[in-house]
């Protein structure tokens, strides 16, 4: 696929319109930029942690969480994540793809293991172990270290959580990520549906979702190593942020890892 033809499907996507920014004296007023230098951060975007290991550039991040989130509006835009999961998630993967991103394929299976006392955390942290080749320590560093720092900060910590959680159903992704000597980058994209075992257990057990345990929670998971082919994406650019409609700054919270 060529980048006219990656451009022209992009403008032909349907996407849920973003929520519209802020206004000050009758002007719009941009948010300010809340990704910075090429050290190691954490980053929440809607329904997404994104973990990026030390050495990704400014605009290589901006293109992990713009691509994300544009693949996000689009499948919301035409299914319903809480009655329609495999729909949504394809195309999720296809928008992905449009954007540059080289990824397999990849279904939901159920996570079982006899240590019931896990938490969602844990288990979304071994998930990464197991996927990540290589980068597997640097990775789940940088996820163990975001989760740390999401917990330190309770507003963005009720915000991730509201995000992701209807009906007792946590549903999101953890995408570690890093850039590669030749400046493209790889991640591994793992997406979560975590849902609480019955009502009892539900109102027992408070608490964000990602504290609840194996034994409290049926969890199923789709994951898989991919990379992002950033001449691909810089093509397709200038559309991508048309279809964003604008400065996304305001939707990230940057994460303190200290």
């Amino acid at each position: 696929m060529d980048i006219q033809e990656r451009v022209q499907l992009l403008s032909n996507l349907d996407v849920v319109v973003p929520a519209a920014p802020a206004m000050l004296m009758g002007r719009n007023t941009p948010a300010p930029e809340p990704i910075t230098g090429t050290g190691e951060c954490g980053l929440i975007v809607d329904s997404a942690m994104h973990g990026c290991i030390d050495g990704l550039t400014v605009a290589n991040k901006y293109a992990v969480v713009n691509s994300q989130l544009l693949a996000e509006r689009a499948a919301s835009a035409k299914f319903d994540n809480e009655t329609q999961p495999k729909e949504w998630f394809k195309l999720y993967l296809d928008v992905l793809r449009i954007c540059g991103w080289t990824t397999q394929g990849s279904e939901f299976s159920t996570y079982s293991s006899a240590q019931i006392d896990q938490t969602v955390e844990q288990v979304t942290l071994s998930i990464i172990r197991s996927l990540g080749g290589g980068n597997a320590n640097a990775y789940c560093r940088v996820i163990a270290n975001s989760f740390t720092a999401l917990r330190a900060n309770a507003r963005v910590s009720s915000r991730f959580h509201a995000s992701t959680t209807k009906s007792g159903t946590a549903k999101f992704r953890i995408l570690p990520c890093m850039q590669t000597a030749d400046e493209h980058v790889v991640m591994v994209l793992t997406s979560m549906q975590a849902a609480t075992k019955d009502t009892h257990v539900k109102t027992e057990v408070p608490g964000r979702f990602w504290e609840r345990t194996v034994e409290q929670t049926d969890i199923r998971y789709a994951a898989a190593e991919c990379m992002l082919n950033m001449r691909v994406y810089n093509g397709a650019k200038a559309q991508i942020e048309q279809k964003l409609a604008g400065n996304t700054a305001s939707l990230i919270d940057a994460l303190d890892l200290g």
